[in-house]
């Protein structure tokens, strides 16, 4: 903002023209116009404006400040006035001016309101950016974990104090709730050199987990025609998480007990015992505790594996989370390279609002499925309406029949071009607020008029 561009709105073209020079001589640049409807579309490329409330044709300086006011990141407004009334000058502050000046202009009480504009112009585009900032995943920490909320800031803290130590985690929560992330971010911020690795307890068999968790000797079942080392002994030196660990079956977890206990493995099919030096971490979003009682789940593997117990609440309990979560999946969707789509901030109170059955599992889900509509009809903005959350307030009942049977069916162009003019008509032209009730951006709907 070091060259500062104003516009003077003015039909008197002797003052205009004197207005014009003086603002120059300063330093400022400087365009003019002489009605309301030309100002339009330099509104969105200046810093300050400054118009006259009485200005001659359709639009006066009220609409004019009204309209302006609308705008993303409007220019300052300075009301011109030969009627210094208290009512005048308190109407147009009231719909968006910042200041008012009395014709004829003092130069230099006009020069220090044109600074004083500008100054609050600045402090509104810093403010812009610090929010944007914030929406835009600033609670990342340097491990890549999202902890916006109070809560997830204690359990990041903790998380991170134990990540060197050398014992078992259990990790509880909700489906969705991102237990394999926390293992992950545990593991970062430890300082073991060999990698981590996963296993779905839930998402295998009794035999292949056997098969993948402990490995197998030659010959040990049907297929096994080589020897083959399990994730266990594939991790040495690293950090392996067993997710859903209440769904592994008996034998199973007596194996991991040994492991756990004595540092050693054993292969299905082998007699010899091999040491191991691995981090077990485990997940589940069961009670375990009823597991035990229902005999499901062996106590002593239980009071080993839970040394240490780390809980993540439910999204729904933690909505701080909810933007920078939101944020940082539209980026991943972004960075695919098929341009660049934002999330309105109507769109982000609604996700702010939602109960998240899911959890992040399904915010992820939201966002990426929003991002895809919104990129199909050649959209820049998630709206509410592109969601697709039941209950948002956004979704108009569909009718079970648009047209009649026996009438002929108009193409997707006609109905499209229909809407527009009827999008337009409704908001008396104003092409912002009819991309928005049309689910588009502006320089889309532009596009679209422009074809026609």
């Amino acid at each position: 903002m070091s060259e500062i561009s104003i516009l003077v709105v003015d039909d008197d073209s002797d003052f205009r023209t004197m207005l014009v020079r003086l603002l120059s001589s300063r330093g400022y640049i400087v365009q003019s116009c002489h009605n309301g409807e030309a100002a339009l579309t330099f509104l969105a490329t200046v810093d300050v404006v400054l118009v006259d409330l009485q200005l001659g044709g359709g639009m006066d300086g009220i609409e004019l400040i009204t309209r302006n006011a609308k705008l993303e990141m409007s220019a300052t407004s300075i009301v011109l006035t030969g009627q210094a009334t208290v009512d005048s000058a308190v109407n147009a502050m009231r719909l968006g001016a910042y200041h008012y000046l009395t014709k004829p202009c003092d130069p230099e009480e006009m020069f220090v309101v044109i600074e004083k504009a500008v100054e609050h112009r600045k402090l509104q585009f810093d403010n812009i950016q610090l929010r944007e900032a914030f929406r835009g995943g600033t609670e990342v920490t340097a491990e890549g974990f999202v902890a916006a909320s109070d809560s997830m800031q204690r359990l990041c803290a903790e998380a991170e104090a134990l990540a060197g130590l050398d014992m078992p985690v259990l990790i509880t929560g909700e489906t969705g709730t991102g237990k394999d992330v926390l293992a992950s971010y545990i593991h970062r911020c430890s300082d073991l050199k060999g990698s981590f690795n996963a296993l779905n307890c839930g998402a295998l068999s009794q035999e292949l987990v056997d098969a993948e968790l402990f490995g197998h000797e030659k010959g040990a079942f049907t297929g096994a025609d080589v020897d083959r080392p399990g994730l266990i002994e594939s991790t040495e030196g690293g950090t392996l998480l067993l997710d859903e660990i209440g769904e592994m079956h008996s034998a199973a977890q007596v194996r991991l007990l040994r492991v756990i206990e004595n540092g050693t493995v054993r292969r299905v099919g082998g007699n010899t015992e091999r040491q191991v030096d691995v981090r077990i971490l485990a997940a589940t979003n069961r009670d375990l505790s009823e597991s035990i009682t229902a005999g499901l789940f062996r106590a002593d593997l239980y009071h080993r594996l839970a040394v240490i117990c780390l809980h993540i609440p439910p999204l729904r309990e933690r909505v701080a989370d909810v933007p920078p979560l939101a944020f940082q999946f539209l980026s991943n969707c972004n960075s695919r390279g098929q341009g660049h789509i934002y999330l309105s901030e109507t769109a982000l109170t609604v996700l702010e609002r939602n109960h998240w059955h899911g959890n992040i599992r399904e915010l992820r889900n939201v966002i990426e499925r929003a991002w895809f509509t919104v990129l199909r009809i050649g959209g820049e903005e998630i709206l509410p309406s592109h969601l697709g959350i039941p209950n948002s307030g956004c979704h108009v009942a569909v009718q079970p029949r648009l047209f009649p049977k026996e009438q002929s069916l108009p193409t997707l162009l006609d109905m499209e071009k229909e809407l527009i003019k009827e999008a337009l008509v409704r908001y008396d032209g104003n092409r912002r607020e009819a991309a928005q009730a049309l689910g588009m951006s502006e320089r889309s709907l532009y596009r679209r008029i422009k074809d026609e």
